[in-house]
């Protein structure tokens, strides 16, 4: 039965957006992922789609998928870099690992118009804002 089945709890891997500026001054978002876990985390692999709405007209991105082989106790590694327009659409990610032989999954929404919603925090490895979603 369903209530027998054990999920693993995946809490502790964050997905964050780091603001920049590209070599054309446009505003962007690198996204990447820190691992506030306990013990290491191998083997990530994170499978990343925008779809929404843009001036009426319906838009979807590729699905695009990233391997990350592993990552630290708190460490963090970028994966993708978003231009502001890609912010219009609800992107989703969808992150499976490993912790210790067992294999463990997170998704993450973000709405459109999310990021500038939220409070930016300083982060550590580039000391620019960005928004931390756990």
């Amino acid at each position: 039965m369903k209530k027998d089945i054990v999920i693993p709890d995946a809490h502790g891997l964050v997905l964050v957006f780091i603001a920049e500026k590209d070599a054309s001054q446009r505003k962007t978002w690198t996204v990447g992922i820190k691992n506030e876990r306990s013990k290491p985390l191998s083997n990530i692999i994170i499978n990343a789609q925008g779809h929404g709405r843009i001036k009426g007209k319906d838009k979807q991105t590729a699905n695009v998928r990233f391997l990350i082989e592993s990552l630290a106790c708190g460490e963090l590694k970028t994966f993708e870099v978003l231009l502001t327009d890609s912010m219009k659409l609800e992107n989703t990610y969808r992150i499976s690992f490993f912790e210790e032989n067992t294999l463990l999954e997170r998704t993450f929404s973000v709405p459109p118009g999310f990021l500038a919603l939220q409070k930016k925090e300083k982060v550590e490895s580039s000391g620019k804002p960005g928004v931390f979603i756990r």
